[in-house]
């Protein structure tokens, strides 16, 4: 028994021989790989990528859709950075807070994509406010 190891592009990478768990490159020359190709060719089937599996595929559409909205709620973050306290204190000139509230609304849409029909494989991101 054998289980395939393939990139994104579907381009294989490895095999691996459960039995004895050697990793066995796509070498033309490898006695190993020959065996392989033999195995497949009497019919078999190899077990299927563990990392190409819809679940993990699904684990890391999730990990990258979370990492860019965590990366726009700091770019946000920055922008408004101090901000918060002189807001509530009323310190904020109309058009430093007018800039505040664009961006507490914007935060507050980025919080909502998760809610999204899309998310996290085609979620639509808010428009950042203007600098």
């Amino acid at each position: 028994m054998y289980q395939e190891h393939r990139l994104n592009s579907g381009e294989l990478t490895s095999v691996t021989r459960v039995s004895d768990g050697a990793c066995i490159p796509p070498d033309p020359e490898s006695s190993d790989y020959a065996q392989y190709l033999a195995w497949l060719a009497e019919g078999n089937q190899p077990l299927p990528d563990p990392l190409q599996s819809d679940e993990a595929i699904q684990a890391r559409r999730l990990a990258a859709a979370l990492v860019e909205r965590s990366r726009r709620i700091a770019e946000a973050d920055v922008a408004t950075q101090g901000m918060a306290d002189a807001f509530i204190a009323g310190m904020l000139s109309a058009e430093e807070a007018s800039r505040f509230r664009a961006y507490a609304a914007y935060k507050l849409a980025l919080a909502r994509v998760a809610d999204q029909a899309g998310w996290p494989t085609e979620p639509a991101w808010p428009e950042a406010p203007a600098q």
